[in-house]
């Protein structure tokens, strides 16, 4: 990447109800000198009527998108939300053929950051676990890299989840509006299996952190889930509190 590079931000509608995270993400980019250029009006993937059985008006709503972003100069598109990852890099592509967008979750350009030497990691002294969300690990193959952050991110002490990778359980995703209480036993299930590895859950969705806190304080769990952008963000310094 480079000043020349068109690197457009779509931060997501789940984003969007936590812009702390996204700001943290503009934070990282301005302190390399990255340019990134933000959306107009930046309309929802679709990916969320997908999910919930509106197929129909799902793809006319990736149509419409597609139609939208044919406006902009784009190299790649940065998205922070899994299912906004797996909804324009896959399923876009799955109904149109014309689709040809280069789509990058946070979490890859992080950890090529990292690896390029491009950003500095001071220690944290925090006892962690990493929960994979559902669309990130099981629809868009991406394990390694979150847990590569982490792992150098000095003075962390981190232990996996019993249940991770492909075994990772759901934590109620975007199904938390038709059915909520599904969506509170799934994520307590989670918090509850997080006790014995670490205080502090770190993911990399919007709306598994959304879902993991708004649980735990719903059930009064001691156990907090910050968004691995944020966290990188407080061990360069760039902010002052990870509100843990």
């Amino acid at each position: 990447m480079g000043q020349n590079f068109n690197l457009y931000y779509f931060i997501g509608c789940s984003s969007f109800v936590n812009k702390e995270t996204a700001e943290n993400m503009l934070k990282i980019l301005k302190s390399i000198n990255q340019n990134v250029k933000l959306f107009d009006n930046e309309p929802c993937c679709g990916g969320y009527l997908y999910f919930q059985g509106y197929k129909d008006k799902a793809i006319e709503k990736f149509r419409k998108n597609i139609e939208y972003f044919s406006q902009y100069d784009i190299d790649q598109i940065l998205v922070n939300c899994p299912e906004c990852c797996y909804t324009l890099k896959y399923l876009y592509k799955k109904y149109f053929n014309n689709w040809d967008k280069v789509i990058i979750h946070s979490s890859e350009l992080l950890y090529n950051l990292i690896k390029e030497n491009k950003i500095q990691l001071n220690n944290v002294d925090l006892k962690v676990t990493y929960y994979d969300p559902c669309h990130l690990s099981r629809h868009c193959f991406i394990y390694d890299k979150p847990r590569f952050i982490i792992k150098k991110i000095p003075g962390l002490k981190f232990k996996e989840l019993d249940l991770k990778i492909e075994h990772s359980q759901c934590c109620g995703g975007p199904i938390r509006d038709p059915f909520v209480e599904v969506r509170n036993e799934l994520s307590l299930d989670i918090l509850k299996l997080s006790r014995r590895k670490g205080k502090i859950i770190i993911t990399a969705c919007p709306t598994c952190k959304y879902n993991l806190n708004t649980v735990a304080e719903l059930f009064e769990q001691k156990t907090k889930s910050i968004d691995i952008i944020d966290l990188v963000a407080y061990s360069m310094g760039l902010i002052s509190d990870l509100n843990i």
